[in-house]
C-alpha cells in the first residue's frame, strides 16, 4: 500500500536519533525487564533532549523551564482539562533545588491578559520536585 501511494509514512528524524551504540549499552543486562528499563531511560533522555531543542525557554532564578506543548480535553461533565508539558532544569546552581507545593497541590492562575482562571494541579509527586544540577526532567 505504501508502494501504491495509498498509505504515506512520515518519519520524524529528530525523534529517531537514538543510535545503536546508545541502545547497545543495555546489552550488559541479563533480564528482559532490566534491558527494557535501560532502553526506556535512553528513550526518555533522547525525548527530553529533543524537547529542549525545539521549545521556548524561560529562566526563573536558577531554574530553566522549557515549554514543550499543551493539550486541551473536554470532560464528560462539561469541564475542561488543560495539560501543559514542559521540561524543567536546574541550570544555575551547583546544588539540588527543590520546588515544593503545600498540601500536595500547586495553585496557578492562568491568564490571557484580560481574564484570569484559577488552576490547581497535583501532578508533582507529593507536591515536590528535586532538581539536580543539569539533569532535566519532563513534567506535565
Amino acid at each position: 500500500m505504501i508502494k501504491e501511494g495509498i498509505i504515506f509514512v512520515s518519519i520524524d528524524s529528530s525523534q529517531n536519533s537514538i543510535s545503536n551504540s546508545d541502545m547497545s549499552k543495555c546489552d550488559q543486562f541479563t533480564t528482559a525487564s532490566e534491558k527494557r528499563t535501560c532502553q526506556k531511560e535512553i528513550e526518555l533522555t533522547n525525548k527530553i533532549k529533543n524537547d529542549i531543542e525545539k521549545s521556548t525557554s524561560y529562566v526563573i532564578g536558577p531554574v530553566t523551564f522549557y515549554y514543550v506543548d499543551d493539550k486541551i480535553e473536554k470532560t464528560s461533565q462539561g469541564g475542561t482539562i488543560l495539560t501543559i508539558y514542559f521540561v524543567v532544569e536546574n541550570t544555575g546552581s551547583s546544588h539540588d533545588i527543590t520546588m515544593s507545593c503545600p498540601v500536595n497541590a500547586c495553585n496557578y492562575a492562568l491568564s490571557d491578559g484580560q481574564k484570569e482562571i484559577q488552576y490547581i494541579t497535583n501532578t508533582l509527586v507529593y507536591g515536590s520536585l528535586t532538581l539536580q544540577p543539569n539533569s532535566p526532567k519532563l513534567v506535565e
